[in-house]
């Protein structure tokens, strides 16, 4: 067996069994050294061939993204430790059902790798980029409490009392999420140390309008 990339390359070998190696891949560690009997009955793999480009990366976006993604979504695939540039692509596939004991889905983007960096099993960060979302209201991720009635957060209200107020969620961005109701501009919103703080309770905010 002979291994070349180009079709054309393939067709001069004048070889009856000429692999191709289309798209771009990568062999692994040569499996049958030299001086190995090879046959078809003895099923030994000669080599491992893994496609590169493109590359192909699961991950699993709260069902809150996903409801957001619709039309073409962007992805950025971030290298963690790495110097070099987010590296573009495409989402192009989601699942047809939220897993219920995570609230996260099945996704898939599409990364084009023609340098071939990227590998297999190897760990890196995405972020989608779903859509523009205009004068957005964006609270830290630490300010969201949890009831039987859904999500919430707390806002110092009239008198420096403390209000609960119901909020719907949008797509996150980082430590931030956007927020689609339950909450205004102007609004001077608590976003730490929860666990001490209850309806009706007095805080003073501190400079600048933080909670």
């Amino acid at each position: 067996m002979h291994l070349k990339a180009p079709r054309s390359a393939c067709g001069r070998s004048g070889l009856s069994g000429c692999l191709q190696q289309q798209p771009a891949g990568r062999p692994g560690r040569n499996q049958a050294p030299e001086g190995t009997l090879v046959t078809s009955s003895a099923g030994t793999p000669l080599n491992n061939l893994v496609q590169l480009a493109p590359i192909y990366i699961t991950f699993n976006p709260g069902e809150i993204q996903q409801a957001f993604a619709s039309g073409t979504v962007e992805t950025e695939v971030i290298i963690p430790g790495a110097d070099s540039a987010p590296r573009q692509g495409k989402l192009t596939f989601i699942d047809n059902a939220v897993a219920r004991n995570t609230g996260t889905i099945a996704a898939r983007a599409t990364i084009d790798n023609l340098d071939l960096s990227l590998l297999p099993g190897q760990y890196v960060r995405i972020r989608l980029h779903i859509r523009q979302l205009p004068n957005a209201l964006m609270v830290p991720q630490t300010a969201l409490g949890s009831s039987q009635f859904g999500k919430y957060v707390y806002v110092v209200g009239k008198d420096n009392l403390v209000e609960q107020r119901v909020v719907a969620l949008g797509p996150t961005d980082g430590d931030l999420v956007t927020l689609t109701s339950g909450i205004k501009e102007g609004d001077r919103i608590i976003s730490g140390n929860l666990r001490k703080i209850f309806p009706g309770a007095a805080v003073q905010p501190l400079d600048g309008g933080g909670g």
